[in-house]
Protein backbone atom coordinates (compact mmCIF):
# COMPACT_ATOMS: atom_id res chain seq x y z
CA UNK A 1 0.00 0.00 0.00
CA UNK A 2 2.84 2.56 1.26
CA UNK A 3 8.03 0.34 -6.67
CA UNK A 4 6.26 -0.04 -9.49
CA UNK A 5 5.70 1.68 -12.47
CA UNK A 6 3.74 -0.02 -15.15
CA UNK A 7 2.91 0.42 -19.08
CA UNK A 8 0.34 3.58 -19.26
CA UNK A 9 -1.20 1.66 -22.19
CA UNK A 10 -4.97 0.97 -21.69
CA UNK A 11 -7.76 -0.98 -23.03
CA UNK A 12 -10.86 0.57 -24.73
CA UNK A 13 -13.91 0.61 -21.80
CA UNK A 14 -15.68 -2.10 -23.95
CA UNK A 15 -12.82 -4.70 -23.15
CA UNK A 16 -11.64 -3.40 -20.18
CA UNK A 17 -10.41 -5.50 -17.13
CA UNK A 18 -9.50 -5.50 -13.86
CA UNK A 19 -6.60 -6.39 -14.05
CA UNK A 20 -6.57 -3.07 -16.00
CA UNK A 21 -7.97 -0.86 -13.97
CA UNK A 22 -5.49 -2.06 -10.93
CA UNK A 23 -2.32 -1.88 -13.43
CA UNK A 24 -3.60 1.76 -14.68
CA UNK A 25 -4.31 3.11 -11.18
CA UNK A 26 -2.88 0.94 -8.02
CA UNK A 27 0.92 1.35 -9.61
CA UNK A 28 2.08 4.85 -8.56
CA UNK A 29 5.85 5.79 -8.68
CA UNK A 30 6.99 5.68 -4.98
CA UNK A 31 10.65 6.01 -5.07
CA UNK A 32 13.57 4.13 -5.02
CA UNK A 33 13.32 4.14 -1.35
CA UNK A 34 11.12 6.30 1.59
CA UNK A 35 11.49 7.89 5.11
CA UNK A 36 8.40 8.99 6.51
CA UNK A 37 7.03 9.80 10.14
CA UNK A 38 3.70 7.80 11.15
CA UNK A 39 1.40 9.34 13.82
CA UNK A 40 -1.30 6.57 14.38
CA UNK A 41 -4.07 7.06 16.45
CA UNK A 42 -7.09 4.53 17.48
CA UNK A 43 -10.56 5.40 18.79
CA UNK A 44 -13.67 4.36 19.89
CA UNK A 45 -16.61 4.98 18.42
CA UNK A 46 -16.85 7.47 20.85
CA UNK A 47 -14.14 9.67 20.17
CA UNK A 48 -12.40 8.17 22.95
CA UNK A 49 -8.71 8.34 22.03
CA UNK A 50 -7.49 4.10 23.06
CA UNK A 51 -3.68 4.41 21.43
CA UNK A 52 -1.68 6.94 20.47
CA UNK A 53 2.07 6.03 18.48
CA UNK A 54 4.40 7.68 16.44
CA UNK A 55 6.70 5.40 13.54
CA UNK A 56 9.47 6.36 11.42
CA UNK A 57 8.93 3.76 8.21
CA UNK A 58 11.82 2.81 5.95
CA UNK A 59 10.97 1.34 2.53
CA UNK A 60 13.38 0.22 -0.75
CA UNK A 61 12.51 -1.23 -3.95
CA UNK A 62 14.45 -4.04 -4.93
CA UNK A 63 12.21 -4.67 -7.96
CA UNK A 64 12.74 -8.41 -8.01
CA UNK A 65 16.66 -8.34 -7.50
CA UNK A 66 17.62 -11.81 -5.78
CA UNK A 67 14.06 -12.49 -5.29
CA UNK A 68 13.59 -9.44 -3.38
CA UNK A 69 10.23 -6.85 -4.00
CA UNK A 70 11.34 -4.87 -1.11
CA UNK A 71 12.62 -4.25 2.04
CA UNK A 72 10.80 -2.30 5.34
CA UNK A 73 12.28 -1.51 8.46
CA UNK A 74 9.35 0.14 11.03
CA UNK A 75 10.65 1.62 14.37
CA UNK A 76 8.12 3.23 16.88
CA UNK A 77 9.75 6.28 18.25
CA UNK A 78 6.96 6.86 21.12
CA UNK A 79 5.44 6.66 23.23
CA UNK A 80 8.66 5.77 25.85
CA UNK A 81 7.40 2.88 27.10
CA UNK A 82 7.05 1.11 23.33
CA UNK A 83 10.08 2.96 21.98
CA UNK A 84 12.46 0.33 19.83
CA UNK A 85 9.68 -2.61 19.10
CA UNK A 86 10.37 -2.53 15.97
CA UNK A 87 10.03 -4.89 12.91
CA UNK A 88 12.21 -5.75 9.65
CA UNK A 89 10.01 -7.23 6.78
CA UNK A 90 11.23 -8.99 3.43
CA UNK A 91 8.69 -9.31 0.85
CA UNK A 92 9.78 -12.12 -1.90
CA UNK A 93 8.38 -12.20 -5.33
CA UNK A 94 5.82 -14.01 -6.37
CA UNK A 95 7.29 -16.39 -8.61
CA UNK A 96 10.24 -17.23 -5.78
CA UNK A 97 7.30 -19.08 -3.77
CA UNK A 98 9.12 -17.61 -0.57
CA UNK A 99 7.28 -16.29 1.94
CA UNK A 100 7.87 -12.99 3.32
CA UNK A 101 10.30 -12.71 6.37
CA UNK A 102 9.47 -10.80 9.37
CA UNK A 103 11.32 -10.22 12.84
CA UNK A 104 11.00 -8.18 15.40
CA UNK A 105 13.09 -6.71 18.49
CA UNK A 106 11.57 -6.48 21.68
CA UNK A 107 13.60 -3.99 23.62
CA UNK A 108 12.11 -5.28 27.24
CA UNK A 109 14.82 -8.31 26.46
CA UNK A 110 16.97 -7.02 23.79
CA UNK A 111 16.25 -9.96 21.38
CA UNK A 112 15.22 -10.39 18.50
CA UNK A 113 12.39 -12.93 16.70
CA UNK A 114 11.63 -14.45 14.10
CA UNK A 115 7.63 -14.15 12.91
CA UNK A 116 5.98 -16.08 10.88
CA UNK A 117 3.08 -14.08 9.12
CA UNK A 118 0.44 -16.00 11.11
CA UNK A 119 2.54 -15.71 14.65
CA UNK A 120 -0.22 -14.11 17.06
CA UNK A 121 2.47 -12.05 18.23
CA UNK A 122 1.59 -9.80 14.95
CA UNK A 123 -1.79 -8.59 17.31
CA UNK A 124 1.03 -7.01 19.23
CA UNK A 125 1.96 -5.02 16.48
CA UNK A 126 -0.97 -4.39 13.90
CA UNK A 127 -3.58 -2.30 15.25
CA UNK A 128 -5.78 -2.00 12.42
CA UNK A 129 -3.74 -2.89 9.76
CA UNK A 130 -0.65 -5.74 9.35
CA UNK A 131 2.91 -5.62 7.66
CA UNK A 132 1.33 -7.20 4.73
CA UNK A 133 -0.98 -3.80 3.84
CA UNK A 134 2.27 -2.08 3.69
CA UNK A 135 3.27 -4.13 1.11
CA UNK A 136 3.14 -3.32 -2.83
CA UNK A 137 1.42 -6.38 -4.40
CA UNK A 138 2.38 -7.41 -7.32
CA UNK A 139 -0.45 -7.06 -10.18
CA UNK A 140 -0.39 -11.43 -10.78
CA UNK A 141 -0.25 -11.86 -7.08
CA UNK A 142 -3.92 -11.44 -7.08
CA UNK A 143 -6.71 -12.03 -9.30
CA UNK A 144 -8.40 -9.05 -10.40
CA UNK A 145 -12.31 -8.94 -11.15
CA UNK A 146 -14.27 -6.25 -12.04
CA UNK A 147 -17.59 -5.88 -10.53
CA UNK A 148 -19.08 -2.89 -10.90
CA UNK A 149 -18.49 0.27 -13.29
CA UNK A 150 -20.19 3.82 -12.05
CA UNK A 151 -19.84 6.85 -14.11
CA UNK A 152 -20.59 10.03 -11.66
CA UNK A 153 -20.32 13.44 -13.41
CA UNK A 154 -16.66 13.66 -14.79
CA UNK A 155 -15.81 10.77 -12.47
CA UNK A 156 -15.74 7.06 -13.24
CA UNK A 157 -15.70 4.80 -9.96
CA UNK A 158 -14.57 0.87 -10.94
CA UNK A 159 -15.19 -2.05 -7.91
CA UNK A 160 -12.92 -4.48 -7.96
CA UNK A 161 -12.65 -7.82 -6.34
CA UNK A 162 -8.64 -9.03 -5.52
CA UNK A 163 -8.52 -12.61 -4.58
CA UNK A 164 -4.60 -13.02 -3.19
CA UNK A 165 -2.58 -16.32 -5.00
CA UNK A 166 -0.25 -16.43 -2.19
CA UNK A 167 -0.98 -19.23 0.69
CA UNK A 168 0.67 -17.08 2.68
CA UNK A 169 -1.74 -14.32 2.80
CA UNK A 170 -4.41 -13.52 5.71
CA UNK A 171 -7.01 -12.61 3.31
CA UNK A 172 -9.83 -14.16 1.51
CA UNK A 173 -10.57 -11.15 -0.86
CA UNK A 174 -9.92 -7.40 -1.12
CA UNK A 175 -12.64 -5.48 -2.31
CA UNK A 176 -11.42 -1.93 -3.76
CA UNK A 177 -12.85 1.19 -5.12
CA UNK A 178 -10.74 3.19 -7.71
CA UNK A 179 -12.14 6.45 -8.81
CA UNK A 180 -10.72 8.28 -12.18
CA UNK A 181 -11.31 11.98 -13.57
CA UNK A 182 -10.25 12.32 -17.25
CA UNK A 183 -7.42 10.23 -18.08
CA UNK A 184 -5.80 7.06 -16.33
CA UNK A 185 -3.01 9.32 -14.76
CA UNK A 186 -5.08 11.00 -12.64
CA UNK A 187 -6.74 7.65 -10.96
CA UNK A 188 -6.42 6.06 -7.51
CA UNK A 189 -7.41 3.39 -4.79
CA UNK A 190 -10.04 5.18 -2.72
CA UNK A 191 -10.82 2.73 -0.36
CA UNK A 192 -10.40 -1.54 0.02
CA UNK A 193 -13.00 -3.77 2.26
CA UNK A 194 -11.02 -6.62 3.43
CA UNK A 195 -12.60 -10.11 4.23
CA UNK A 196 -11.30 -13.07 6.17
CA UNK A 197 -9.98 -16.60 4.91
CA UNK A 198 -13.26 -17.27 5.85
CA UNK A 199 -15.72 -14.74 4.08
CA UNK A 200 -15.42 -12.50 7.52
CA UNK A 201 -15.24 -8.27 7.06
CA UNK A 202 -12.48 -7.46 9.28
CA UNK A 203 -12.06 -3.75 8.08
CA UNK A 204 -12.30 -1.15 5.36
CA UNK A 205 -9.83 1.77 4.43
CA UNK A 206 -9.94 4.91 2.95
CA UNK A 207 -6.96 6.61 0.97
CA UNK A 208 -6.29 10.10 0.25
CA UNK A 209 -3.11 10.59 -1.39
CA UNK A 210 -0.05 12.81 -1.78
CA UNK A 211 2.75 14.38 -4.18
CA UNK A 212 5.84 14.33 -2.98
CA UNK A 213 8.39 15.33 -5.94
CA UNK A 214 7.41 12.69 -8.52
CA UNK A 215 6.22 10.43 -5.98
CA UNK A 216 2.80 9.52 -4.79
CA UNK A 217 2.24 8.05 -1.31
CA UNK A 218 -1.03 8.13 0.57
CA UNK A 219 -0.96 11.05 2.99
CA UNK A 220 -4.01 9.83 5.09
CA UNK A 221 -5.42 6.10 5.90
CA UNK A 222 -8.36 5.92 8.07
CA UNK A 223 -9.83 2.37 8.80
CA UNK A 224 -13.10 1.24 10.34
CA UNK A 225 -11.48 -1.97 12.19
CA UNK A 226 -14.68 -4.68 12.90
CA UNK A 227 -12.68 -7.93 13.93
CA UNK A 228 -10.75 -6.86 16.99
CA UNK A 229 -8.03 -8.74 17.76
CA UNK A 230 -8.69 -10.25 20.99
CA UNK A 231 -4.62 -9.74 22.45
CA UNK A 232 -5.47 -5.93 21.81
CA UNK A 233 -7.98 -5.78 24.99
CA UNK A 234 -9.19 -7.03 28.00
CA UNK A 235 -12.53 -8.68 27.16
CA UNK A 236 -14.28 -6.60 29.30
CA UNK A 237 -12.85 -3.47 27.77
CA UNK A 238 -13.30 -4.93 24.31
CA UNK A 239 -14.89 -1.74 22.51
CA UNK A 240 -17.64 -2.64 19.59
CA UNK A 241 -15.78 -1.14 17.03
CA UNK A 242 -12.36 1.06 16.46
CA UNK A 243 -11.43 4.13 14.22
CA UNK A 244 -7.57 4.41 13.15
CA UNK A 245 -5.88 6.71 11.35
CA UNK A 246 -2.32 6.76 9.92
CA UNK A 247 -1.03 10.05 9.21
CA UNK A 248 2.27 10.20 6.65
CA UNK A 249 4.48 13.54 6.94
CA UNK A 250 7.95 14.35 6.52
CA UNK A 251 8.45 12.36 3.58
CA UNK A 252 11.60 11.68 2.26
CA UNK A 253 12.02 10.20 -1.24
CA UNK A 254 15.08 8.67 -2.95
CA UNK A 255 17.54 8.95 -0.20
CA UNK A 256 20.07 6.37 -0.92
CA UNK A 257 18.92 3.85 1.40
CA UNK A 258 21.28 0.76 1.66
CA UNK A 259 21.54 -2.78 2.30
CA UNK A 260 22.57 -2.49 5.85
CA UNK A 261 19.43 -0.10 6.80
CA UNK A 262 17.64 -3.15 6.73
CA UNK A 263 19.99 -5.50 8.72
CA UNK A 264 18.52 -7.18 12.05
CA UNK A 265 21.51 -6.05 13.24
CA UNK A 266 19.31 -2.10 13.06
CA UNK A 267 16.54 -3.42 14.74
CA UNK A 268 17.83 -2.24 18.17
CA UNK A 269 18.78 0.97 17.01
CA UNK A 270 17.02 4.08 18.14
CA UNK A 271 15.95 6.24 15.78
CA UNK A 272 15.39 10.24 15.96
Amino acid sequence: MFSYCLSSSYASADTLSGSEVVKQCYYKYRGKDQRIDIDFTMTNKDGEILKKRKFIRLWKDYQGQDDILSKMMWYTISPSTYRDNNLLRLDYTLESGKPPEQWVYMSKTHTIRRLTVRDPEQALLNWGMIAEDFHIRQLHEDTHDLLETIQKDDRTFYKIRSTPRKDSSQYGELISLYEKKDEWDNCFLRSTEYYGLFGEKIKKANFKWQQVEKAWLPNTVEIVFDKIKEKLFEKKNKPEKVFVTYKVSNVKIDIGLKDKDFSKRMLGKVMK
